[in-house]
This record gives C-alpha cells, structure tokens and sequence, in this order.
C-alpha cells in the first residue's frame, strides 16, 4: 500500500507540475495581469506551481528510493505499541 500511494503521488505531482508549467506559459505568453491593489504580470503567482509540485515528487523519489532498500517488515513507526 506504501508503494501504490507513492506512486500515486509521484503520477500526481508530476501531473501538477506539467500542468504548473502549461498554465504559467500560457500566461506569460498572454501578457496576463493581475489588477488589484498593486498590478504585475499574473505568471508571476503562477510561477512557484511547478517548482512546489517538482520539490514534492522528488520527496516521493526519496521515499520510493529509502522504501525499495529497507527491509521487508513493518516500520518501527508505522506500527502503534498498543
């Protein structure tokens, strides 16, 4: 189960990071801007997305990574003492 959900975290971060780098192009290439109180260009909120969503996916790298090396028994915390 460990496996099957870091892997499902992995598919998804790098989902949000494509989609991250689609939607802050798409912006940019568009000359958005964001118009409230001060006004700049609206790919700069949507900048920090990929990079969020890299850094995440590379924590599941490393838990994949420290999982397919450990041994094959329950974690000393993932195992309640009751």
């Amino acid at each position: 189960m460990e496996w099957l959900g870091d892997v499902t975290g992995l598919a998804c971060s790098l989902f949000f990071v494509w989609y991250g780098v689609r939607a802050t192009a798409a912006s940019y290439f568009a000359g958005s801007l964001s118009i409230k109180t001060l006004i700049f260009p609206e790919w700069w909120m949507l900048a920090p997305t990929p990079m969020c969503f890299l850094l995440v996916a590379v924590e599941f790298i490393f838990r994949m990574r420290l999982l397919a090396q450990a041994e094959r028994e329950p974690r000393a915390d993932a195992v309640s003492a009751s």
